[in-house]
């Protein structure tokens, strides 16, 4: 792998890792090492000073409860996060 986007270092992307990665429906090699991803991930799931801003709405394929980072529009459809992978792979 080339060296980590963030911090420079050298690293592996493991096999266990990289099913995983694939399994959550990633289509591309990451260009970040794991601690530099976590690290990411927590900064961008922080709570902001304008609060949460996610919004309930019903999935359109399963039916479920499922909470979104967006306002969902009028006549279009939202999935929750499961149903979004499974359409997007089938794609």
């Amino acid at each position: 792998m080339p060296p980590c986007r963030s911090c420079g270092e050298e690293w592996t992307f493991s096999v266990l890792e990289q099913a995983l990665f694939y399994e959550k429906g990633h289509r591309n090699d990451p260009s970040r090492c794991k601690p530099c991803r976590e690290e990411r991930k927590k900064r961008s799931t922080r709570q902001d000073d304008r609060g949460d801003t996610r919004h309930q709405v019903e999935c359109a394929e399963c039916g479920e409860e499922a909470h979104v980072p967006f306002v969902p529009r009028p006549g279009r459809p939202v999935y929750c996060r499961q149903c979004f992978l499974l359409l997007r792979r089938s794609g």
